[in-house]
């Protein structure tokens, strides 16, 4: 994970969260979608306020069902085994609330081959030390390309990014 950017007193300035969504492959035409919701919706009836929204979804695309699934909600999806329908994690970057001058100080990040890179300000001037290394595994994967869990080996192990004290003071 990246690291975080602290004041120099320790106030949390910049910070990573890992959030997990819930991803459709909706199918091309309204009536295999609504067959397909349906579906869904026997298994994960927590979805059923989404309902009446599958007609504004766009049709044959990549869907965001829900977000921020909790450990309950993933183990509901993952048991329920649906075609089209998968989790999917990925990291956001929470900031301060500051003044805009000092927020645009602070910097931004982007996602860029799976983790957060920063792109300006303070997160860009610091990204050697904030950004972690990701992880090397193998592993075996079985002819449908699933993972065959017992096989699975750490070739090189990740390093979490470090914490960075800053000063926001302009031109610092």
């Amino acid at each position: 994970p990246r690291g975080c950017l602290l004041g120099r007193d320790g106030r949390l300035l910049a910070w990573s969260v890992r959030r997990v969504r819930l991803v459709w492959d909706r199918p091309a035409t309204r009536a295999a979608a609504q067959e397909g919701l349906e579906r869904i919706l026997a298994c994960l009836p927590w979805l059923a306020p989404l309902a009446a929204a599958v007609e504004d979804m766009p049709e044959g695309q990549v869907v965001v069902l829900a977000e921020g699934l909790s450990a309950g909600q993933v183990r509901d999806v993952r048991s329920a085994g649906l075609r089209g329908l998968w989790i999917e994690g990925h990291v956001e970057r929470q900031r301060a609330a500051l003044a805009p001058a000092l927020l645009e100080r602070l910097g931004k990040t982007r996602p860029r081959r799976g983790r957060l890179q920063g792109i300006s300000g303070l997160e860009r001037e610091h990204e050697a030390l904030l950004a972690g290394q990701p992880g090397l595994y193998r592993v075996l994967l079985d002819k449908h390309g699933r993972w065959v869990g017992e096989t699975w080996r750490e070739i090189q192990p990740m390093r979490p990014g470090y914490d960075v004290h800053v000063s926001l003071k302009r031109g610092r």
